[in-house]
């Protein structure tokens, strides 16, 4: 892609985003978009958390700790076990293994402010990434 279209692309897309308040328009959606966010994480905590509760209950080593070692054992037990656990890990590690593998994708692990340059290139950095003075 030529420079010149680079710079249509963004002629266009920055008279959109005057049409709608500018940057005004940006902080607001941006500051939505992250409130949209840590609703989404604490969710998936308080699931997490509720799950893991008869996690505790159904391994044998926190059995063994407490003394009852296998009064709750049954039948497929440690199936139920791995089942839960792995929704744990799947469910409520969702957004960081989406990170990671956004990280990889684009070629740059441990970046977390990669989004804040994409998104908000017209901004100074500390209003891009939400940096407060």
């Amino acid at each position: 892609m030529g420079d010149d279209m680079k710079h249509d692309v963004h002629k266009g897309h920055e008279m959109d985003t005057a049409k709608h308040g500018d940057v005004k328009h940006k902080e607001r959606s941006h500051i939505d978009h992250h409130a949209h966010l840590v609703a989404e994480l604490k969710r998936r905590f308080w699931v997490s958390l509720i799950i893991t509760v008869p996690i505790l209950i159904l391994s044998p080593v926190i059995q063994e700790w407490i003394g009852i070692d296998n009064a709750i054992r049954f039948s497929g037990d440690l199936y139920v076990l791995f089942a839960l656990s792995s929704v744990v890990f799947f469910y409520g590690g969702y957004p960081f293994l989406r990170g990671l593998f956004d990280d990889l994708e684009s070629s740059r692990p441990g970046d977390d402010d990669t989004h804040c340059h994409s998104h908000y290139n017209g901004l100074p950095v500390q209003q891009r990434c939400g940096f407060r003075s």
